[in-house]
């Protein structure tokens, strides 16, 4: 391999790894569900089919580094290049299979007006069929986050509330058990070698908690010491 190939192989992994960066800037995001982090692989995955026609035409508009060095040489041919793209995207193929399986439940949670009757099994037709046909429901799922709408949605949607317990209590990100590990490392230390495993756990809980405490309520709930 000569000098200019071989930086030219150097230049498109450091785009290609730029890519994989951003995407793993938006998985561990906050209070993420699951299908807003398949919403993010699915994304990625096009990305890499764009990235492969464009690449497959001499097109490296979204390969900046790369293209700066093809501007010192532009005799590299591409075929190297769209071969590593397709690995790569084999490779996504290969994680995140199990993504592909429950694209349709996924939907089914995240835009209940816009999947198709006829893609799922029996026990949700009628009631998906009912949700896409009132104007107040859709209102509804427009104004409103995905977990208020199913909060507000009639018990008479049994089976679709069923299916959003399920995806709301899935893992969706891994923000909460690194937050978890980076205040476990914080407080228990040698400075703290004291710290008792009960107290560990009141500071981890508090700590991961988007419970706001109403310190003024319990202030004045509390019995004041009476004079002498």
């Amino acid at each position: 391999m000569t000098c200019l190939a071989w930086q030219a192989n150097l230049t498109f992994l450091v785009d290609i790894t730029q890519h994989l960066n951003d995407l793993n800037l938006k998985l561990p995001g906050k209070n993420q569900l699951v299908c807003q982090l398949a919403n993010h692989i699915s994304a990625f995955r096009t990305k890499l089919q764009l990235f492969r026609q464009q690449t497959a035409s001499g097109n490296f508009v979204h390969f900046l580094t790369f293209q700066s060095h093809l501007q010192k040489s532009q005799d590299i041919g591409t075929k190297v290049y769209v071969a590593k793209l397709d690995t790569l995207a084999q490779s996504c193929n290969s994680w995140f299979r199990d993504f592909d399986q429950c694209r349709v439940l996924m939907k089914r949670f995240a835009d209940p007006f816009s999947v198709s009757v006829d893609d799922l099994s029996a026990e949700y037709e009628l009631e998906l069929t009912d949700l896409q046909a009132s104007d107040d429901l859709c209102a509804n799922y427009r104004g409103n986050s995905f977990l208020d709408f199913y909060r507000t949605l009639p018990d008479t949607f049994a089976n679709l509330k069923d299916n959003a317990l399920v995806h709301t209590s899935m893992l969706g990100s891994t923000y909460y058990c690194e937050q978890a590990f980076s205040q476990m490392k914080l407080n228990k230390n040698n400075t703290h070698n004291q710290l008792t495993d009960d107290n560990l756990e009141a500071i981890l809980r508090l700590s991961t908690s988007n419970i706001k405490p109403d310190i003024s309520k319990h202030a004045d709930d509390m019995q004041h010491h009476p004079s002498h």
